[in-house]
């Protein structure tokens, strides 16, 4: 099982609340420890992505506290939805066999944006295609730790591994041999008889009970990939003639087991070729995977084109309109100076480049050596280090997705009404 673990702030993230600095906080502390004990609160419900239930309560009603009867009732009322899985949350047995119990600090954020969605009436699956012909752009470690925060949150998660290199199934310890056949397999094989009970054998299920104590709430599942595809990705269009147009081959190939998730995520390589459009065809969104780092920076123009070359055909198939979701920067050292302005470039790019219908998401995922760690088997920081500040970042973009993804379907809804 993981370690939970539930640090006290330090002194210099303190300061930082109350613009004081790291030398003068110790004589704050002692005069004042009322405060100090609410500004650890504050910061932890700000920055951290776990608090335990008692910690969580008294956070959210530190305006009007509670009194020490409706705390424990309140405590004992969210323990018991939450082993009964009926809210996103972990138990935690440490070292000395007591029993924790920690809540996503986000989850009233996460209740309002299920009631909305559910309010407005969206229509599961979603399939989002996350990529990038560059590169370099994090796509991958974008892709898994989405998907494992969607998971956690309660949905149902397919990651659909696109990239010949297998680098999504390769962080979840998944490699050839673990699985029946590969997507690019089933591709080729869209036209047999038994193609449907092909999917299905093929889906693997990233099981979480060793992970955790009580599991998930949801299920996140891999259509898997690996390096041997390489070659045969380049001969789909010959394998492929038979069977009608390749471009809607994964659609036709994940409508046997679509209706089994809430979201869908595809994990694309670096290139515009026929993996690209058959993505696309897919999908309902795309997000754009991006990097400050000087090396993996390229043109907004060069990166949305290949999008934007296929829009058409899109709306020729289905009748509406392809819409990059936003931009994600991920790896941004902030306080560097090439990067800030990379990024503040971006910010400006992205709007100009779709006529101010696209943005940057506010939350950018910083450079950390908890992300590698990850990716040695565990695939998402939150399955190796639950409590990093890399998990709320990501558990805070995955809001501002599912956020943008309810205004766009609210839209179109509205506009469906005109």
């Amino acid at each position: 099982m993981v370690k939970f673990e539930n640090k006290k702030p330090t002194n210099v993230e303190i300061g930082k609340r109350i613009d004081k600095k790291e030398s003068t906080i110790r004589a704050f502390k002692k005069n004042h420890p009322e405060k100090i004990e609410q500004l650890e609160l504050e910061h932890k419900e700000a920055t951290y992505p776990f608090l335990n239930i008692k910690e969580y309560l008294q956070a959210i009603n530190l305006d009007e506290p509670l009194s020490e009867k409706d705390l424990l009732n309140e405590i004992i009322t969210l323990s018991q939805r939450i082993e009964k899985k009926e809210l996103p949350g972990t138990i935690y047995i440490d070292g000395n066999k007591f029993k924790h119990i920690f809540i996503p600090a986000i989850i009233d954020r996460l209740e309002g944006i299920k009631d909305f969605m559910n309010d407005i009436k969206i229509q599961l699956p979603i399939t989002i295609s996350i990529g990038n012909h560059k590169g370099g752009a994090i796509k991958t470690t974008n892709t898994t730790n989405i998907a494992a925060s969607l998971a956690y949150f309660g949905y149902k998660v397919l990651i659909v591994d696109f990239d010949p290199q297998g680098n999504a199934s390769g962080s979840f310890g998944i490699y050839e041999g673990d699985y029946k056949y590969t997507i690019v397999d089933l591709l080729t094989m869209s036209a047999d008889k038994d193609i449907e009970h092909k999917v299905k054998e093929s889906v693997i299920n990233i099981n979480m009970d060793n992970t955790f104590e009580n599991g998930i709430t949801g299920k996140l599942d891999i259509l898997a990939n690996n390096a041997t595809m390489s070659e045969q990705v380049e001969d789909l269009p010959s394998m492929t003639r038979h069977i009608g147009t390749i471009e809607n081959t994964l659609d036709r190939v994940l409508s046997y087991i679509k209706n089994d998730y809430d979201f869908i995520l595809i994990d694309l390589p670096p290139r515009t070729d026929v993996i690209l459009r058959t993505s696309m065809i897919a999908s309902d969104y795309f997000l754009v995977s991006l990097n400050t780092q000087p090396f993996a920076k390229m043109g907004m123009p060069n990166i949305l084109n290949p999008i934007n070359k296929y829009k058409h055909v899109y709306k020729q198939e289905k009748n509406k309109d392809f819409i990059i979701l936003g931009g994600i920067v991920a790896c941004h050292e902030s306080g560097v100076s090439i990067q800030d302005a990379n990024y503040n470039q971006m910010k400006e790019d992205i709007l100009t480049c779709t006529d101010n219908k696209t943005s940057l998401f506010d939350t950018y995922i910083p450079k950390a050596s908890v992300i590698p760690e990850s990716q040695q088997g565990d695939g998402a920081v939150i399955f190796n280090s639950p409590t990093s500040k890399i998990t709320r970042k990501y558990f805070d973009l995955t809001l501002e997705i599912l956020e943008r993804l309810a205004i766009e379907k609210d839209m179109e809804n509205n506009k469906g009404l005109n």
